[in-house]
């Protein structure tokens, strides 16, 4: 199952995490790539969590 934008409130989920004392890191797996391609997957993730 492929996630996208609006699947999740990621600000809302951060919220509460945060309430919780946590925190930690977004990763994603990727079939590798060049720099630009890389510096979009980051810059859609930032994007996705309100980063």
């Amino acid at each position: 199952m492929d996630l996208g934008e609006g699947d999740i409130d990621w600000a809302g989920v951060n919220r509460a995490l945060s309430k919780s004392g946590y925190s930690g890191w977004v990763s994603a797996e990727v079939p590798g790539g060049n720099r630009q391609r890389l510096a979009d997957i980051k810059a859609r993730l930032d994007r996705i969590v309100g980063l």
